[in-house]
């Protein structure tokens, strides 16, 4: 019978703004998922606080420009209704920047407002193999967290939720649920070209193959 412990894990933090430069960290020994998490719980907690200071930037003054483009729009820039009856125009900012984006319904523009943020982690095959080792090995280390699990079976987690003290919530996704092809074919489609891999300190080949892992050699 084969007994698979964890030995390494790592994350690659893809920001959505290009002024945060994407940071790999990696973690490897017997306690590799109680540091991943622990790494992990750092970061909410400072994105958290990012979020606090950055998020709330006031619209800068628009210009003669932007007012002319204001009054004569007709339509939303986001979900391209008209403006008539009680569909009233909006001036629609970012809140990091300051900056006018365009002209927006009331529903698009309080729909774009900072809430309930929450921290992305995408694992493939979550729900079928990564999750386990999560749950059995590390989950139990953080008393403090406040945990939803969505369960698919009694063996089988869709998400799992984490709530930080003072860091914004940590949400594990798995991959597979939201591709409709295969990794190998995720790739091949991308024609090799792997943006979100370019931190990686590895090489291209090890970026776009799937690695074979000697389970029943290994041992401690």
């Amino acid at each position: 019978m084969q007994k698979h412990t964890p030995i390494a894990a790592a994350y690659l933090l893809v920001p959505q703004r290009d002024s945060i430069p994407q940071i790999y960290e990696e973690f490897v020994g017997i306690n590799c998922v109680i540091d991943f998490l622990s790494s992990l719980e750092k970061l909410s907690i400072e994105a958290k606080k990012w979020f606090s200071e950055n998020g709330k930037k006031s619209m800068i003054a628009l210009t003669q420009e932007q007012w002319k483009e204001y009054h004569s729009t007709e339509t939303c820039y986001m979900c391209a209704a008209p403006f008539e009856n009680n569909n009233e125009k909006n001036r629609d900012h970012d809140h990091f920047t300051g900056l006018f984006l365009g002209v927006a319904c009331t529903k698009c523009n309080m729909s774009r407002r900072l809430k309930n943020q929450f921290i992305p982690v995408v694992m493939h095959n979550l729900r079928g193999y990564d999750m386990h080792h999560i749950l059995r090995y590390a989950v139990a280390q953080f008393p403090k967290w406040r945990l939803d699990i969505i369960p698919q079976t009694s063996e089988k987690f869709l998400t799992l939720k984490c709530n930080i003290p003072n860091g914004q919530q940590l949400r594990f996704l798995g991959s597979m649920q939201f591709l409709n092809c295969s990794h190998e074919k995720a790739v091949e489609n991308l024609g090799g070209v792997l943006p979100l891999t370019q931190a990686l300190p590895y090489p291209d080949y090890v970026k776009r193959g799937k690695g074979v892992f000697p389970y029943s050699y290994l041992n401690h």
